[in-house]
């Protein structure tokens, strides 16, 4: 994203090892070693990202 100018992206909080809603959160900041969709979009360049939480 970064390599092609994308700035702003809508990230989809989807893990399947995450299903419940209270577990979005988790996915955004990471857990158990793993990196959060934020930081990540952060590294590929992401600088306004519009998250959806209600992914299924």
């Amino acid at each position: 994203l970064r390599d092609i100018g994308i700035r702003r992206s809508v990230l989809f909080a989807y893990d399947p090892e995450k299903l419940l809603p209270m577990d979005r959160g988790d996915i955004l900041k990471g857990y158990d070693g793993k990196k959060g969709l934020i930081d990540m979009a952060k590294e590929a360049g992401v600088e306004d990202p519009l998250i959806d939480t209600m992914v299924l």
